[in-house]
């Protein structure tokens, strides 16, 4: 402790700083080296998307994943981004969130919700697991491969963010019943792609076939487990195969450092889809806005210039407001976490980032915003102002955005060849005279 009562910094957290910052400028160096037609979407990220990309794929994970190795590791981050691009497409410079409205489309989602891919509870050396339960799809119904590939990137993404994950590896876990043996669904090396962009290890794959019938065993020199999806993309050296029953398929786990409560139902376990992974979900969300709502105040802090220097130890939410400098002080914004003072430049940048935000936006979901900018200009400002949706959002420019252009998609839903009209009573506008009827009183 020093004179004044605050610890010290401790000298090995700073030799560790140190040799990060240094780690961090010489990839950076060799990132600069690559030819930026190789590179195109890495460039896209970093520049639209600069504090998104530092959270969702930090120079710190690429590096662990290659032993400090800078050219693999900038390779590895390059094609993180070119992989990201290509399975979420126009989607794919959004928050890798389950909000809805991120990376993830609601089909993603419904993948997510149904348990055929899922996260389990790390095994008992703090190994995150993946697992895809086959087990439990229906060889009838035809499976959307591409929405299963945005599950298994984004479940590969949140495995990633295990400190074991880079260096040590996760597990893959798949169970299977030989019903479902001829299942096929793209070419493995669209997987392969994703195994050779996420800042993670596979240390094993455990492909378990549960007998359809208890005294029969499978024949497993028979199956071709490399064209089950996302298995053929995996080394073969990392595939452990093995059959059984329930009981047996248990007690193999168990024996292989996996608990029971982290494996699932369907071969004996105590993890239920039915009650734990809505539960996973929930926390996953709750996690992720909060980390979404932090990107947000460091955005306002260096890009609004909201603190100085002097003022980033003061405690903006304490009710003591002398702390703010600003002498064009109109408003004070806070959402139970933070404030901060929103003035005439403040909501100038903001509309200004919304508008880059609604660029990021799937060409869809904006259609309609787009036309009433081009048509109706003047009702945008006036019956859906930016900055209402905004600060509705506490400043998250991608959930301003997105509110924004719904609203003018349901609109043009609803009102269809009035809806860039205004809304009044004149029966001249979005509503018509038969709307307006409906008002009156008997009708």
């Amino acid at each position: 402790m020093d004179s004044q009562g605050r610890a010290k910094d401790d000298p090995d957290d700073l030799k560790i700083a140190v040799s990060s910052r240094r780690k961090r400028g010489a990839l950076e160096k060799v990132l600069a080296a690559i030819p930026d037609k190789e590179k195109i979407d890495y460039l896209e990220a970093v520049k639209r998307i600069p504090y998104v990309a530092e959270e969702e794929a930090p120079i710190s994970r690429f590096l662990a994943r290659e032993n400090d190795d800078m050219q693999a590791a900038a390779t590895r981050m390059v094609n993180y981004w070119r992989v990201r691009r290509m399975v979420f497409e126009e989607r794919a410079f959004l928050p890798m969130k389950l909000s809805g409205m991120g990376a993830l489309a609601q089909e993603d989602l419904e993948t997510l919700r149904s348990g055929k891919m899922i996260l389990l509870p790390n095994d008992e050396q703090g190994r995150s697991v993946v697992c895809i339960d086959f087990s439990i799809f229906d060889s009838r119904v035809k499976i959307h491969h591409k929405a299963m590939q945005r599950a298994w990137f984004y479940l590969m993404h949140v495995a990633s963010e295990n400190k074991l994950s880079p260096t040590r590896g996760l597990r893959c876990l798949i169970l299977t019943t030989e019903k479902i043996l001829g299942l096929t669904m793209s070419n493995p090396s669209d997987d392969l792609d994703i195994i050779n962009a996420i800042p993670a290890r596979i240390d094993k794959v455990y492909a378990m076939f549960l007998r359809d019938k208890p005294k029969k065993p499978v024949d497993l020199d028979s199956q071709n487990t490399s064209s089950l999806p996302f298995l053929g993309c995996l080394p073969t050296e990392s595939i452990s195969q093995s059959e059984g029953d329930k009981e047996s398929l248990l007690s193999q786990l168990l024996s292989l450092g996996f608990n029971t409560r982290g494996v699932p139902d369907s071969v004996g376990g105590k993890w239920s889809a039915i009650v734990d992974l809505p539960k996973w979900i929930e926390e996953r969300d709750r996690s992720e806005r909060e980390i979404l709502r932090g990107l947000v105040h460091r955005y306002e802090e260096d890009v609004y210039g909201i603190l100085t220097d002097e003022e980033e130890d003061d405690d903006p939410a304490s009710g003591d407001w002398s702390c703010w400098s600003k002498a064009d002080v109109e408003a004070k914004v806070s959402d139970g976490v933070d404030s901060f003072t929103e003035t005439e430049q403040v909501r100038n940048n903001a509309v200004l980032e919304l508008e880059n935000a609604m660029d990021l936006l799937p060409p869809e979901e904006r259609a309609a915003y787009l036309e009433a900018k081009k048509l109706a200009p003047h009702l945008i400002e006036k019956e859906s102002p930016p900055m209402r949706y905004i600060r509705f959002a506490h400043y998250n420019m991608w959930e301003a955005a997105s509110r924004l252009a719904s609203f003018w998609r349901v609109r043009k839903e609803l009102f269809e060849d009035r809806a860039f009209l205004p809304f009044n009573l004149s029966g001249e506008g979005a509503l018509s005279r038969a709307d307006i009827a409906a008002f009156s009183p008997g009708k």
